[in-house]
């Protein structure tokens, strides 16, 4: 009882760590965003500097483009300008509503929060009080003695998936920071990390750091890197794909396969937090399926129906036969 009790108040901690930081760095990012995305826009003259450098390109490319071309572009970019411009007060006024909500449900968050915690502490340490109890309501110590293995079963499952979201986390830095040293990028250690926790999220991922930071440096001239960024996204995104389900499946139980159907079965009915839901639902459902013979009985049952519509086609035709005979024997005048 030790032991657990220390592991589950530890991951408890560190989860509650990881969630604060997580969050700082998001309304921080958020904060900055809000102040400087005007100004920006706005003000600063990014839209010239990519027309200055698009008219750089098409003076070497000689005649490639013609004037009629370029003008175009430079139109579409100062027309996209204008409206960034425009749809910038809805975009921080949804922004404003989502921590609004956020916020106003903070003490409903925390107050599960705190009854899961608890929950599960007098679970672990009043165990046998709780399973005595329950014989006490459930007369059959073999549905009680189920109940309590498919308990501990989900248990694991959930601290497998949990090493398993860990693995892939060191595995998403160690991609992000390689990529960001071959490129040369400033403070590669901290946005490395800040791709692997962001990664986690499965409404953000990774492309809310790297294709921003991508179109920042080919704006700012760095072209040889900016490509590089929208490169290493595309090579980690790919890599992910194949990756997550193997991984998560296995600590799952599940087949990679089976995996995959599970996220797009969560994403149809949940939105994009059902990657995370649905295998979890699906966990849970095989879970109680294995456990409680429920195989055993969905067998026997489908054989019984099996059985009983032979049956009933047998019957049928020998009583259809019957009449037939019936019909065809000479009529004694």
């Amino acid at each position: 009882h030790k032991l657990a009790i220390f592991l589950y108040f530890l991951f408890f901690i560190l989860f509650g760590v990881l969630i604060f930081f997580l969050t700082s760095f998001l309304i921080g990012l958020i904060a900055q965003l809000t102040t400087k995305i005007p100004d920006l826009i706005g003000t600063t003259p990014i839209m010239d500097t990519i027309i200055a450098r698009l008219e750089n390109i098409t003076g070497r490319l000689g005649s490639l483009f013609d004037k009629g071309t370029v003008a175009t572009i430079e139109d579409a970019l100062k027309n996209l300008q204008s409206s960034a411009v425009e749809s910038l007060p809805q975009l921080l006024t949804k922004v404003l509503n989502f921590l609004t909500g956020f916020f106003s449900s903070l003490p409903r968050i925390i107050l599960i929060f705190v009854v899961t915690i608890m929950s599960g502490y007098y679970f672990i340490i009043q165990s046998d009080r709780l399973y005595l109890l329950l014989l006490r309501l459930i007369p059959d110590k073999e549905f009680v003695g189920k109940i309590f293995t498919a308990s501990s079963n989900l248990t694991s499952s959930l601290l497998r998936i949990g090493g398993g979201y860990i693995v892939l986390l060191f595995l998403t830095f160690a991609q992000a920071y390689a990529g960001m040293l071959i490129l040369s990028i400033p403070n590669a250690l901290l946005w490395a990390a800040v791709c692997a926790v962001v990664d986690i999220l499965p409404i953000l991922g990774i492309s809310i750091t790297l294709i921003p930071m991508g179109i920042v440096l080919i704006v700012s001239g760095d072209i040889f890197a900016g490509v590089g960024i929208f490169i290493l996204y595309i090579i980690m995104l790919v890599l992910r794909r194949f990756i997550e389900p193997v991984l998560i499946g296995n600590a799952m139980r599940l087949h990679p396969m089976t995996m995959v159907l599970a996220m797009i079965a969560g994403i149809a009915v949940l939105g994009l937090g059902g990657v995370l839901v649905g295998p979890f639902i699906l966990v849970v459902m095989l879970e109680i399926y294995n456990t409680f013979g429920l195989e055993e009985k969905v067998r026997n049952t489908i054989g019984d129906l099996l059985h009983r519509n032979g049956s009933e086609e047998n019957v049928s035709e020998a009583e259809s036969g019957s009449s037939t005979e019936k019909d065809e024997k000479p009529s004694i005048t």
